[in-house]
């Protein structure tokens, strides 16, 4: 998709730094997880609001632009099947770890012999223009997956903050075309602008290693989760959790949906598709009542599984993308890293 002027403009915006119930004079409060990071929130571009691309990766994940939490796929009684209609779109700032969740839907819902028209028009008619991510936040861990703190797939343009305004990089033919369009605002970078970005990037991957030195595993995380199937671990990860959903639904990776039917106003019935979460208990029963997890422990291991394991058998590559958003909102400090780690000392 090229640049339009008819096309909407996403972008982050700088939000409250302070999670809502944390009182700035509550000394007894204890102190946010990523405390003192940028956060931000994906709003609608506004030439008189300012933005931030240099910021760590949003609160939202970037899913909710192609997998909406909640969608109308169909109506009956009805002639015809309700088609898509996306609009044109552009998100500026997407991060690395954004990119990986894109990876993830192309897998799921476009990939296969069967697809997802609904995801699949908002994906073609969306641009995407990412960027560094050159101060990670402290539950950041896309490194240890393998990743960078910088985009090098599934863009369309990217930027690179440095010295007298962006470098800017194509990644396909729409941004290529893009950029093109645009020539005329660029100037050739120079040497130093390089070697900023460069040094930035290095440094960011400094920070993630530093970060993330004590929960680096030396066994493949699919063995390691497959030898601890049915263990204890399991046990004592799942002690605090509190099957809220919220880490499945801040995940940018996490794909499951529920469909469900409700009464139309004008009569007939209205089909929606909803986010799901393989955490809660109604997600496995069966139609005669049954559940083969009924236990929450289960349904925990699950999401392990899932990641780690079954996805990769299905597809090729894990579907975590690092990002640490389940670990900022977990009101029971459940930090995945720190499962995956205790799982190799099992």
């Amino acid at each position: 998709m090229g640049l339009s002027s008819a096309a909407e403009v996403y972008t982050p915006r700088v939000v409250e730094k302070r999670l809502p119930w944390q009182s700035a004079s509550a000394e007894s409060a204890p102190p946010a997880r990523d405390a003192g990071t940028v956060r931000t929130s994906w709003q609608k571009y506004a030439p008189d609001k300012p933005y931030q691309t240099t910021a760590v990766r949003v609160d939202q994940p970037i899913k909710g632009f192609f997998f909406a939490a909640q969608e109308r796929v169909g109506s009956y009684p009805a002639a015809e099947p309700l088609e898509p209609k996306a609009g044109k779109r552009v998100i500026v700032g997407a991060k690395a770890c954004d990119l990986v969740a894109l990876k993830t839907y192309e897998a799921v819902f476009a990939g296969g012999d069967v697809k997802d028209d609904f995801y699949v028009s908002k994906r073609r008619n969306t641009l995407i223009i990412a960027a560094d991510c050159p101060d990670p936040a402290e539950t950041c861990w896309c490194s240890v997956l393998g990743g960078k703190p910088w985009p090098t797939e599934g863009f369309d343009l990217s930027l690179a903050a440095v010295e007298g305004g962006y470098l800017v990089e194509a990644g396909s033919p729409e941004g290529q075309a893009a950029l093109d369009k645009a020539r005329g605002f660029f100037t050739p970078a120079s040497e130093a602008q390089a070697a900023q970005r460069e040094a930035a990037r290095r440094a960011a991957e400094a920070r993630l290693k530093e970060l993330n030195a004590a929960v680096e595993v030396r066994e493949p995380r699919q063995k390691l989760v497959r030898r601890q199937d049915r263990g204890a671990k399991w046990l004592e990860g799942v002690a605090t959790c509190v099957e809220c959903g919220g880490c499945l639904f801040a995940c940018p990776t996490c794909h499951c949906f529920l469909l469900h039917d409700y009464p139309a106003s004008g009569g007939g019935a209205v089909r929606a598709k909803a986010w799901d979460a393989c955490i809660y208990g109604g997600y496995h029963l069966m139609a005669g009542g049954g559940s083969p997890r009924a236990d929450l422990v289960k349904r925990f291991r699950n999401r392990w599984m899932h990641k780690f394991d079954y996805f990769v058998d299905m597809f090729g590559f894990e579907s975590c993308s690092g990002c640490g958003r389940c670990i900022t909102c977990c009101p029971g400090e459940i930090d995945l890293r720190k499962v995956i780690k205790s799982l190799e000392g099992a």
